[in-house]
């Protein structure tokens, strides 16, 4: 009787120790499954990631034949794939660092798999657990970094084309301007919801209908330029239509539709290169019966992966909920706005953003203004821009956005980037020296100084990189993730050297410092 209970018996426990990972998982994980679910239903960008689970979990269900016939035997080396994924979603945790904490998941998924049912199992559940890299956003320096040269790629193509079908255009950046009307690729118009849902469907499709990894490989490469091209094609589209019925009709329910057209046609495409490959014979091998074996030796007690899977875990439920100082958004001083409108011989007027400029930069505070000096040079009033922006707390993926991706976006392209040594007021003592971005970008005849830098928490930065690493040691060691990007911006005359702008963004921000440091929350809060 004991035989015929014992089958029946391991199932209630597999179930019950099935029940209590996933329990554990969720509570672990929950403000990152939030997140992404979040991100799944207002971000278009990533819509698709709502189907990506469910497809991962299709394919377990479709593998289960295979699963039924398996022997489990946990491997103990998951537990250290099961530790790094916890230590990393810590390290993401501790840096505010989206993409770390979520990308841990698979991470995580993957050493519990070695752990209970064994690496030859989770060579089996490979394909449905790195599928759901699709459903993980891209981080916000990376998204930039691909999304920018995308809209410029769109716009290049589309001008070119409008050229070649006679219609006047001229493009700078990603502005094209028609006789009628002027069109603006914006980061939506750049291709990279099309690129990521179709990198997705691409991966799906390459996996079912093709047999080797080489090209399994190619199809997934395929779905780059295809979707890159397709949304060229749309632009181009959009720019006959505004040309030749009116700029109303390249909005609305046109460019949605298109939108969908577009990536129907892109799909169709997939499954075009798909045909082609599949008539290419595959490499034969000979066919070859494998029958498992059975493991020697004594079984492994899957008790001792509860148990370790349940430390490791319960740490990291631990570390992350208690140890770690969740900070609450830091407080400015006072309001930027303080910065004086008259700054000696400089006089300022505020210029806001539009509510959707201010929405994608995701700033708690800001400002944006021009400053005219009453000193004249070579005959004209020098005049630059002013912007600083305050992010109270980077923990929910609002940061920074680099000016060496936003003003190529803009139709500026960077002749000279290095770093310039300036004294300047970063805190409450004497001014010091410091280090700050130069930048000489050109557009047309045009020319600007850009002289940047971030003030995060009393430091002065350069780099982003570093900026996220003095991030994840201050969350750790003060619990703050708060920080402001500072620009001025300097015109440069046609005709005339850049040192005159040099000297003169460098004079002003010797003069607009210690307002700024100010208001903004030094190393030490007061």
């Amino acid at each position: 009787m004991l035989t015929t209970q014992w089958p029946q018996l391991m199932r209630t426990v597999q179930f019950w120790v099935f029940a209590v990972i996933i329990g554990i998982i969720s509570i672990l994980y929950s403000p990152v499954l939030l997140g992404l679910a979040d991100d799944w239903w207002n971000d278009p960008d990533y819509s698709h990631g709502l189907l990506v689970p469910l497809i991962s979990l299709y394919f377990v269900f479709d593998h289960r034949m295979s699963l039924k016939t398996r022997f489990f035997r946990p491997d103990y080396r998951g537990f250290l794939l099961l530790l790094s994924g916890v230590g990393l979603l810590t390290l993401g945790n501790a840096g505010s660092e989206l993409f770390l904490m979520r990308i841990s998941l698979l991470i995580t998924i993957s050493g519990l798999v070695i752990s209970f049912l064994g690496f030859n199992t989770f060579k089996t559940l490979l394909f449905p657990i790195g599928f759901l890299f699709f459903m993980i956003p891209l981080p916000a320096i990376i998204f930039n970094a691909v999304a920018f040269p995308l809209q410029l790629f769109a716009a290049q193509t589309a001008a070119f084309c409008l050229q070649v079908i006679s219609i006047p255009v001229l493009r700078e950046g990603n502005l094209i301007y028609l006789a009628t009307s002027t069109m603006d690729v914006t980061e939506a118009c750049s291709g990279i919801r099309s690129l990521m849902s179709l990198s997705a469907i691409g991966t799906l499709f390459a996996y079912i209908t093709q047999k080797t990894s080489l090209k399994r490989g190619l199809m997934m490469f395929s779905t780059i330029p295809i979707a890159i091209l397709s949304n060229a094609f749309r632009v181009t589209g959009t720019g006959i239509l505004a040309e030749y019925v009116g700029e109303k009709a390249a909005q609305g329910f046109y460019h949605t539709f298109t939108g969908w057209l577009v990536f129907i046609v892109a799909f169709v495409m997939l499954l075009i290169v798909g045909y082609i490959f599949s008539k290419f014979p595959d490499k034969e091998t000979s066919k070859k019966i494998t029958i498992q074996k059975i493991p020697q030796g004594q079984p492994r007690p899957i008790w001792l992966s509860l148990i370790v899977s349940i430390f490791i875990l319960g740490s990291g439920i631990y570390v992350n909920r208690n140890i770690l100082l969740h900070d609450s958004p830091t407080l400015l001083r006072q309001p930027l706005s303080i910065v004086p409108i008259q700054i000696e011989q400089w006089s300022g007027q505020d210029r806001p953003f539009e509510e959707k400029t201010v929405d994608v930069l995701g700033v708690t505070d800001y400002i944006n203004r021009h400053y005219v000096s009453s000193e004249a040079l070579t005959g004209q009033s020098p005049s630059l821009w002013l912007y600083a922006g305050y992010y109270a707390s980077q923990r929910t993926g609002k940061t920074y956005h680099s000016p060496k991706n936003c003003l190529p976006g803009s139709g500026w392209e960077i002749v000279e980037i290095e770093s310039l040594p300036i004294t300047m007021a970063t805190g409450e003592g004497p001014e010091t020296r410091q280090t700050i971005n130069k930048v000489i970008v050109q557009k047309g005849l045009d020319r600007q100084l850009i002289l940047y830098w971030y003030q995060d928490r009393g430091r002065v930065i350069t780099s982003e990189y570093w900026a996220k690493i003095y991030l994840i040691w201050d969350s750790i060691t003060q619990g703050r993730t708060d920080g402001a990007m500072i620009r001025v911006s300097v015109p440069i005359p046609r005709g005339a050297p850049s040192d005159s702008a040099v000297h003169l963004g460098v004079q002003y921000i010797r003069q607009v410092s210690p307002f700024i440091v100010q208001a903004l929350p030094g190393s030490k809060l007061l």
